[in-house]
C-alpha cells in the first residue's frame, strides 16, 4: 500500500465501521485521472457466511467519504471514486486474509517467478511464519508463497463451484 492509499486508508476505516462495513482494499490506480477504488464487505461477513453489500451502504460511504476526502485532500489530482463490494472472487489483501480464508480456492499472482511460474491456483493451506501455503490444483508439491512477493490474489471458484453457487443463490430468493 502506497502512502497515500494508507492515509486513505486511515480516513475510510471509520467511516466504514459506523456503516457497519469493513474495509478490504484500497487502491489507488491511473495516470492523469486516476480511479479511488474502496472495495467493502458487511463486518458480518464471514467465509461461512458471505453476506453481500447493499448499493444503499455503498451509497452512503461514497457520499461521507467524498465529504471528507474533499476537506483532507490526500489525492492531489481529480479522480473518481468507485466504492463498490468484494463480489465473489474476493481479493486476499491481508495476511490475516490467508488465515482467514483457508480450505478455499486462491488465484494467486507472485511478483518474480517461482519455479518457472508467477500464477498459482490451488486451495489455500494456512500459513506458516511469513509464507501463505497453497496446494496446487495440478500438482501434489505445497507451495511456500513469501506474502512478501505475493502481487495480488484473490478468491477463485471452478466452473461446477460457481453454477452450485449461483443455484444455491437462487433457492435463497425464491
Amino acid at each position: 500500500m502506497t502512502p497515500v492509499e494508507q492515509k486513505i486508508w486511515d480516513i475510510t476505516q471509520p467511516i466504514a465501521q459506523d456503516l457497519s462495513l469493513r474495509l478490504v482494499r484500497v487502491r489507488l490506480s491511473g495516470g492523469d485521472h486516476p480511479t479511488l477504488q474502496i472495495m467493502l464487505e458487511p463486518i458480518e461477513c464471514s467465509p461461512t457466511n458471505r453476506v453481500p453489500v447493499l448499493v444503499e451502504q455503498c451509497e452512503s460511504l461514497s457520499r461521507e467519504l467524498s465529504a471528507v476526502l474533499d476537506v483532507n485532500d490526500p489525492i492531489t489530482t481529480a479522480y473518481s471514486l468507485e466504492v463498490s463490494s468484494t463480489g465473489l472472487e474476493r481479493p486476499l489483501v491481508s495476511f490475516e486474509d490467508f488465515k482467514l480464508y483457508t480450505s478455499h480456492r486462491a488465484k494467486i499472482h507472485v511478483k518474480a517467478a517461482i519455479d518457472g511460474r508467477r500464477k498459482f491456483i490451488g486451495i489455500l493451506q494456512g500459513v506458516d511464519g511469513d509464507d501463505v501455503l497453497l496446494q496446487l490444483d495440478d500438482m501434489e508439491e505445497l507451495f511456500h508463497l513469501p506474502f512478501a512477493d505475493i502481487a495480488r490474489a484473490q478468491l477463485t471458484f471452478t466452473p461446477e463451484e460457481l453454477n452450485l453457487a449461483l443455484g444455491m443463490a437462487k433457492l435463497k430468493q425464491a
